[in-house]
């Protein structure tokens, strides 16, 4: 149970499961198993937003909420990302022009910084010219 969980099973889940297959054992002694077998479950965290709250005012919203577009390079819109991966934290920040959808730049980075912001932006005007 414990891999098929992927390692995230402890042994108050994994004793629920053995009781509801007919076991007749106690979390306590599921536990002193796991740990002789040296089987530790991964702690599944809850991720947080990233944003948080400045001393500077929000900038000024020059669209309205109303991402449509006319034309080409009239709104550029960007986002952030947070990609796991197995050696540690990715951040991936994207630049998109609003009429055709079209990714006009990117940048990755271990930080969410507004550098990684700065490099996404300056591939996007190279793309646009």
């Amino acid at each position: 149970m414990f891999t098929e969980s992927g390692g995230t099973y402890g042994s108050p889940k994994t004793s629920v499961l053995l009781v509801r297959k007919g076991w007749r054992i106690s979390v306590h002694t599921v536990a002193k198993l796991m740990a002789e077998l040296g089987l530790v479950a991964w702690v599944v965290r809850r991720r947080s937003g990233l944003t948080r709250p400045g001393k500077r005012p929000a900038a000024p919203d020059f669209v309205k909420r109303d991402f449509t577009a006319e034309e080409p390079d009239l709104v550029w819109a960007g986002d952030m990302t947070e990609i796991v991966t197995e050696k540690g934290k990715l951040y991936l920040a994207t630049v998109i022009d609003q009429f055709s959808r079209r990714l006009l730049g990117y940048a990755m980075g271990s930080h969410h910084d507004a550098d990684l912001v700065v490099a996404a932006l300056h591939m996007a005007a190279a793309t646009r010219r």
